[in-house]
């Protein structure tokens, strides 16, 4: 019962964490840009929504706006980067010690708590228990559900824009943003968006987890960039190789979901929590090594193949005997002409 009721708070957790693992895919993957604000991101939308929900905002209505909170954090870190030039991995570190004064400000401390019948997973909840479902699996099952509806949305919304022309500038400039220049596309556009995309994707995954966790904490960002990574490793892992991007997203949500239940598992066994930073980077490098175990045995397996001095030789080779036995056959052909003609003229 225990183990079933871990797998079942691992699903939960996986699919609001997964909102992270595919907004550090935006900047990480697509982009090429080591966003490093995704902490501070992630801390301030849980300070924002729970803030408001705290002041009788409803919580749907304060999980957009932590949303659109999430999406000014990436803008401006955007065009700090791309209009003042200043490295993206230097503006990361500076937003996210701004936010991290900022989220004390909305919060009024360093923390901030509310009833949980006001927040947005309450609803699903008694629905579930209504039908006759057990209290604690109620909550599970209401994580899972408004999981499922926010990811698949997120995916969806995702997979439409990238599909559109200015979609196809985005990942273009993150390919290669010098031959995205010269083809007349504005990087310094595309970079903001994916930016701003981003960033309000985590925001709205910490809105939902601070609300799944009952409160939001100023330090709630701390190592939430090496969880999102866990999982986004270990769905690219799983990706085949020509997927397109809807397949992706998938297997990065499915990445996210395999993580969480087997850091559930884990926890079950009485593991200390203080070592969940480095079981989660243990996975992580495990994961990152598959791809390069993988072509390491491919190879083993493949034949043994001639090395290019050796086959330019073999072949040097092969052309010398050729025109060597065409030189013989010429020879001998024309001296077969000359005695011809010389027997002619003594006839004659």
């Amino acid at each position: 019962m225990v183990v079933i009721e871990s797998i079942y708070g691992g699903l939960g957790q996986g699919l609001l964490f997964a909102l992270v693992a595919i907004g550090i895919f935006i900047t990480f993957r697509i982009m090429k840009h080591p966003d490093l604000t995704c902490e501070g991101a992630f801390a301030f939308g849980g300070a924002l929504a729970m803030t408001l929900i705290v002041h009788g905002v409803p919580s749907i209505i304060a999980v957009i706006i932590a949303m659109i909170g999430g999406a000014i954090v990436g803008f401006l870190v955007g065009v700090i980067h791309t209009k003042l030039k200043i490295d993206g991995i230097v503006v990361g570190i500076l937003m996210t010690m701004a936010l991290f004064s900022i989220n004390i400000f909305v919060m009024g401390s360093s923390t901030i708590s509310a009833a949980r019948e006001l927040f947005i997973f309450w609803p699903i909840r008694q629905l579930f228990y209504m039908m006759g479902m057990n209290a604690n699996y109620a909550r599970m099952s209401s994580f899972i559900f408004v999981g499922v509806i926010a990811v698949g949305l997120v995916i969806v919304g995702l997979h439409f824009l990238y599909k559109t022309k200015f979609g196809l500038a985005i990942r273009a400039t993150g390919s290669n943003e010098n031959m995205s220049r010269a083809n007349g596309i504005n990087t310094d556009t595309a970079k903001i968006t994916a930016l701003t995309l981003g960033n309000a994707i985590i925001a709205l995954g910490g809105a939902l987890i601070a609300q799944h966790q009952s409160g939001a904490d100023v330090r709630s960002g701390v190592g939430v960039l090496v969880f999102g990574l866990a999982g986004l490793v270990i769905g690219e892992v799983l990706t085949p190789k020509k997927a397109g991007l809807l397949l992706k997203f998938i297997f990065i949500t499915i990445g996210s979901l395999i993580y969480f239940v087997i850091r559930s598992l884990i926890l079950i066994t009485g593991i200390q929590t203080d070592t969940i930073m480095l079981l989660t980077a243990l996975i992580t490098l495990v994961a990152l090594c598959v791809p390069k175990i993988r072509s390491l045995i491919a190879n083993q397996k493949k034949p043994a193949l001639i090395s290019g001095d050796a086959l330019l030789a073999e072949v040097g080779l092969e052309i010398s005997v050729d025109n060597e036995e065409k030189t013989v056959e010429e020879a001998e052909t024309i001296e077969s002409t000359n005695t011809e003609e010389v027997a002619e003229v003594n006839n004659d």
